[in-house]
């Protein structure tokens, strides 16, 4: 059985998991397919631009939770305070 390259290509399409439906989209739109070294480089290189797109997105909510437990500690210690000043008047 000799399998040609564009049987590879559609192969490998058909076996892009849901989350690569916009990616898939756009290679529809196309009038010709990319050969397999051609998809195989942009496969690689977007799934890179998800995975750092994914680390960014993460680390940003990371900072936003750190950040919005700091202000819960720091409102939280100036209520304790307050309620101290007020029990000792």
């Amino acid at each position: 059985m000799n399998v040609g390259e564009d049987d590879l290509v559609s192969l490998a399409l058909l076996g892009l998991s849901k989350s690569w439906h916009n990616y898939l989209n756009s290679l529809n739109g196309r009038e010709k397919l990319p050969n397999w070294e051609r998809l195989w480089s942009n496969l690689v290189q977007e799934e890179f631009k998800r995975n750092n797109r994914d680390e960014t997105s993460s680390k940003a909510e990371d900072e936003d939770n750190f950040a919005l437990v700091g202000k819960g500690k720091k409102g939280k210690g100036k209520k304790t305070q307050s309620k101290l000043k007020s029990s000792h008047k």
